[in-house]
């Protein structure tokens, strides 16, 4: 065969030449024609051979040329066939001993620079960037941004096998495996809504992890072994945690009685050994309210009435919790009070229609109905008392207060880094030590121990009694206890006994909780521990040393990453006697005990982060502690849902506006109604005594927003007749309104702030009123209300309508939404010249759902704020609101006024900042009556709030009223009444809004505060009241007064127009009476003309309401989209056939924009 010249087979192109062609091209060599010719021939054969090596060796070079080009981009275009063969000339010879097994292709991996080169293309840099921007950020990923496909695409334009595809592709396919959590944490079946009554099955994959009845677990091995001579418990006592007789040093940071009295719930809750089997936890370890529903399903049943999920009153499951101080038994009595408010709450909403009564309902179904209403009233209750744990017990051992941080952990959320979460938890034998205490005992509860003790021991000296009796004795009072039902059970050494009812008298209870947050706790530390709690300590430390044998205080130390002590003077530097003491005992801080360690270790001083201010080594475990507690639990974490909650549920957990992130006041405010205003700052920040908590407040800057003087009054006092009713209204020196001067406190002046509806001093009123009635009501005002209305609700109603399907004259259209709450804004925008944003205006100032969500925060504020949960939050609003509206009709009342008011209106026309002739009207009266223009703009804005309340909130209740079931004669008549011409329709229609009024109020009564001591007399009844009580005019009672309306269950249209005027009687009159008539008959005229009008099949045809009482009067309450309470309703689906069957799309165009 013929050989290429070696120079020219060292060439890169030869070389790639000699690899691929030069085994095609068989070129005999001149030894092959050596052996076969003679020499002449060989020398002519060998020119002929110079000859061909020439032309080789030019096509050679071309054929190298050519490869240049053709592997550049051989593995995307090279033919299939040809790219094989290729392969195959290049593999190495077989090595394997079956001669197949190497031959099988391998995947080639691209170089790394290669692959780091394909990522630095501009398009791939920016992808790279806003991937690891989006998830680093913790933030949600908006998917329109297709983020996932371009990674996705940029892992298809890598080089296969690269190292740079491996490690993007590893990280997003972890990145989507993490974002579920692996093995499922929830799952669907109903029995996994419920817990267990044990705490079994909180882990679904290991049920037993932290059931009650299972052992306490060790968290740290005792790895160092102990000295043979441990000093005697009750030496380590006396020596190192005994409190000096007749000393009391104050906690540093202001916690009070009420704050260790939940520590104390909260340890009992979840660590209860017995003296039998210490090392058995009898409880779960979880935070499940056991304390009330019993640790197993038998004691469960004890407390259960089996009637609609409720428990009996004020009962709770714990015997042994019933011997500790009054204020821990207190709290238990309230969260089970507040069971029963969840499940009336519960069953009343019904949020998937599926309760009935007993009458509509078989046994198997009332059953499954009690079950679930009680589990589910019990998942939302438990949910509560973790709030308070992380908002308000572990915000006072963080001291967010004085951070004036409304800050807390989310422990049951879902973080970044995705922890785990939901998997279970075990009572750690540790963590059972770490909440005993005693040292921080107040002096009541002192003095209660000793009492207690007294009482069972009573020639005995406290520390003569030996630890055998006391435990004797306590095993004595539980077991009396359980002679009795728990419903019959009493607390406090007889002070706390039952009414005929069964339960506790509440202004008891309140009096008890102020009492609670006023008296502050003892300081942690060394020698704190009071001499009645000695047995206690003694248990304590043998529990930990011969039942747990837990580690050191080293060891323990250790186990969290903390460094460890060389000396007993660094573990307690501050106090050297007690480090000295400790010495002696131990030795040597290596062996120094846990439980003693912790308890008598130098304290943290008061700071940021440090509110509890107990040892070092307490205050970092507990934290931990409290984390594990909340977010091992799968009911905290993956199921705090509305599947486990029902979305009201979900919406009772949102922390309290004022209480720094706490929840406590929402248990407070429920269960002890009237016991608190709803700024007190002793139920929003009930774990500081009140004179710590008023320092804070100050220095916070937050001082005004609260009142911090001790609530005194329980209830409020309700006037029911209609004779009474109007002489409250009359009295307007004795009964007082309660319109908030902090709802104008952002006034200029004082006399801005002297508004129409803020003040009852006569002579501003009524003059006031009197100047506003002539420039708000012209000639002709009801005739010009009637067209307004007729005229608009339709347009809303046809612009808001939703067809089903093209071609169908079936619509659907939210009434309240979308007209009643719409309709009269407008109208008020209008005539009080507020610049509307709309489609038409895109400049305006405030949009029309803006305004009517500011005009009713006013309204409610200034009429009815008499709810304290809802009195924060309305309040600010109502400040922020009133401020707002008043800005903006100050600036129009300037612009609209004066010398440049010709040329602003000729700038304004055809704008959102044009004004109505009447708003002008109505400006230029206010001000020629001696009014500034502010003074002018609060009282507009006041009035403005109460004519939008009134009519937006009468008009959604009377057309819920007239389709209710029962008013199917009614509603045939109003349909009538609707299509009919004439002033005697006209009259019959207002006289059915006027019965709509009556049976139908938006409040229950107004409210008042009393200003001096005397005795109101109600018709026949006499009311002693007394200066600063609560007073209600229960109007929606007096409307239902026989002798006033006879037959007062009954709609009559045509009862006398007088026996309406309750509310135009005395000063604070119903100022829009003229406005609210008329445009009610017109709503109810328009929209029960509708053809087929009814509601929606469902829940969302009716009002999603429940019912609160105030002053013993039922008042209703709405739920939000969120599901969240309000006091006015948001939505309600109506359907009626069209008269038209239009397309949607075509029904949309001629429609045109939404007016809103």
């Amino acid at each position: 065969m013929y050989q290429f010249p070696v120079e020219l087979r060292r060439s890169r192109r030869l070389a790639a030449f000699d690899n691929v062609y030069a085994p095609l091209l068989l070129v005999p060599g001149p030894a092959h024609f050596a052996s076969r010719t003679s020499p002449e021939t060989n020398r002519s054969r060998q020119l002929t051979e110079r000859n061909l090596a020439r032309v080789v060796q030019r096509l050679y070079v071309a054929s190298s040329e050519l490869i240049d080009l053709t592997l550049a981009a051989s593995a995307k275009r090279m033919p299939g066939n040809l790219s094989k063969m290729l392969d195959a000339v290049r593999r190495a010879p077989s090595t394997a001993a079956n001669r197949l097994t190497d031959v099988e292709p391998e995947p080639e991996q691209a170089k790394l620079l290669h692959s780091l080169a394909s990522l630095t293309s501009p398009k791939h840099v920016a992808t790279l960037s806003q991937a690891v921007a989006k998830l680093t950020s913790g933030q949600p990923v908006n998917d329109r941004e297709l983020l996932l496909d371009k990674v996705v695409g940029m892992l298809q334009e890598l080089p296969d096998h690269s190292p740079a595809q491996s490690s993007v592709a590893n990280a997003l396919i972890g990145g989507l495996y993490r974002d579920l959590p692996h093995p499922p944490r929830s799952v669907c079946g109903p029995d996994a809504v419920y817990r267990s009554a044990d705490g079994s099955g909180n882990d679904l994959w290991f049920p037993d992890v932290g059931k009650a009845g299972t052992c306490f677990v060790r968290g740290v091995p005792p790895r160092k072994p102990k000295p043979p001579t441990l000093p005697e418990p009750e030496l380590v006592y006396d020596q190192l945690l005994r409190r000096p007789e007749r000393s009391f040093v104050e906690h540093p940071s202001g916690l009070n009685r009420l704050f260790f009295a939940f520590a104390s719930l909260l340890s009992h809750e979840r660590f209860q050994g017995s003296r039998e089997t210490p090392h058995i936890n009898d409880t779960s370890s979880y935070a499940d309210l056991s304390i009330i529903y019993g640790n197993t399903q038998p004691e469960q049943d004890r407390v259960r009435t089996f009637e609609n999920g409720t428990i009996f009153p004020d009962t709770i499951a714990s015997r042994e919790l019933l011997l500790r101080p009054p204020s821990v038994v207190t709290i238990a009595i309230l969260f089970a009070r507040y069971h029963n408010h969840l499940a009336g709450r519960i069953y009343e909403i019904d949020e998937q229609g599926l309760y009935k009564s007993a009458a509509e309902a078989d046994v198997d179904h009332l059953k499954w109905q009690d079950e679930d209403i009680f589990q589910k009233a019990r998942n939302v209750n438990v949910a509560t008392f973790a709030n308070v744990i992380v908002g308000d017990f572990l915000a006072a051992i963080l001291d967010t207060l004085r951070a004036d941080s409304s800050w807390t952990p989310d422990l049951g959320g879902k973080s970044t880094e995705r922890q785990q979460h939901g998997t279970g938890d075990a009572a750690a034998a540790e963590s059972s030590l770490l909440y005993r205490w005693f040292a921080a005992a107040s002096a009541s509860d002192d003095c209660f121990m000793q009492e207690t003790l007294h009482r069972g021991f009573p020639k005995t000296a406290i520390d003569d009694i030996a630890p055998q009796d006391f435990w004797g004795f306590v095993s004595s009072r539980v077991a009396e206890l359980d002679e009795m039902s728990p419903s019959e059970w009493t607390f406090g050494n007889g002070q706390f006994t039952r009414n005929a009812q069964g339960t506790f008298d509440s202004r008891k209870l309140a009096e008890l909780i102020m009492d609670s947050i006023e008296e502050p706790g003892h300081a942690f530390g060394a020698r704190s521990s009071p001499s009645s709690h000695r047995l206690l300590e003694i248990a304590g430390i043998r529990l930990a040393r011969d039942v747990f044998g837990v580690a050191t205080l080293n060891e323990f130390r250790a186990a969290m990453n903390l460094t460890t002590y060389k000396s007993f003077q660094e573990w307690n530097p501050s106090e050297p006697q007690v480090a000295l003491a400790a010495e002696r005992l131990y030795g040597h801080i290596d062996d120094l005990e846990l439980y003693p360690g912790l308890m008598a270790e130098e304290t943290k001083p008061p700071g940021p982060g440090s509110g509890l201010c107990c040892g070092y080594t307490t205050s970092r475990a507990v934290f931990e502690d409290l984390i594990s507690l909340i977010r091992s639990d799968r009911f905290l974490t993956f199921d705090r849902s509305s599947a486990t909650l029902t979305s009201w549920g979900v919406g009772t957990l949102a922390p309290v506006p004022g209480a720094y992130g706490g929840s406590l006041a929402t248990v407070l405010f429920a269960t002890l109604p009237g016991a608190w205003p709803g700024t007190s700052s002793f139920a929003m920040l009930p774990f500081h005594t009140n004179r710590s908590v008023r320092k804070v407040l100050a220095d916070n800057k937050a001082l005004h927003q609260y009142d911090v003087e001790r609530p005194t009054t329980l209830a409020v006092r309700g006037i029911y007749t209609f004779a009474g009713c109007s002489k409250a209204m009359e009295d307007r020196q004795g009964l007082q309104t309660l319109y908030d001067e902090r709802t104008c406190a952002a006034a200029e002046a004082e006399d801005e702030r002297r508004v129409h509806a803020c003040y009852d001093r006569i002579d501003w009123n009524d003059e006031r009123a009197r100047v506003f009635r002539n420039a708000f009501y012209p000639d002709g005002f009801e005739v010009d209300v009637h067209a307004f209305f007729d005229k608009a609700v339709p347009e809303l109603i046809n612009a808001s309508s939703v067809a089903y399907r093209d071609g169908s004259r079936r619509r659907q259209i939210d009434i309240i939404r979308d007209v009643c709450n719409v309709a009269p804004i407008i109208w008020i925008a209008q005539r009080f010249a507020f610049p509307l944003k709309t489609e038409e205006h895109p400049r305006g100032l405030i949009g029309l759902s803006e305004l009517f969500h500011d005009l009713m925060a006013l309204y409610l504020h200034d009429t009815f704020h008499v709810l304290p949960r809802h009195e924060w939050k309305l309040r600010d609003r109502a400040v922020e609101a009133s401020q707002r509206l008043a800005d903006i009709l100050k600036a129009q009342i300037r612009a609209h006024s004066g010398l440049m008011e010709p040329l602003v209106d000729w700038l304004a026309r055809g704008t959102a900042y044009d004004i109505s002739p009447d708003a002008e009207r109505l400006f230029h009266s206010l001000l020629q009556a001696g009014l500034s223009g502010a003074s002018a703009a609060w009282s507009c804005v006041h009035v403005a709030a109460a004519l939008a309340g009134s009519v937006t909130q009468l008009a959604s209740r009377m057309i819920d009223f007239y389709l209710d079931e029962s008013r199917a004669e009614e509603r045939g008549r109003i349909t009538e009444l609707a299509i009919s011409p004439g002033k005697d329709a006209s009259d019959e229609l207002e006289g059915f809004v006027l019965e709509a009024m009556r049976l139908a109020p938006i409040v229950p009564g107004l409210p008042r505060r009393v200003t001096r001591d005397f005795t109101f007399e109600d018709s026949n009844r006499e009311i002693d009241l007394k200066r600063g009580d609560m007073v209600l005019i229960a109007t929606s009672q007096a409307s239902m007064d026989a002798a006033a309306f006879p037959a007062p269950d009954r709609v009559d249209p045509f009862r006398p127009r007088e026996s309406y005027d309750l509310l135009e009687r005395g000063i604070h009159s119903c100022f829009g009476a003229r406005l609210v008539v008329p445009s009610l008959v017109s709503i109810l005229r328009q929209v029960f003309r509708l053809k087929g009008l009814r509601r929606v099949t469902g829940k969302a045809g009716m009002l999603a309401r429940t019912t609160d009482r105030v002053g013993g009067i039922p008042t209703s309450l709405y739920l939000d989209r969120n599901a969240a309470e309000r006091t006015y309703p948001a939505s309600m689906l109506l359907e009626y056939a069209s008269e038209t069957a239009l397309i949607p799309r075509e029904e949309a165009k001629r429609a045109g924009p939404h007016p809103a």
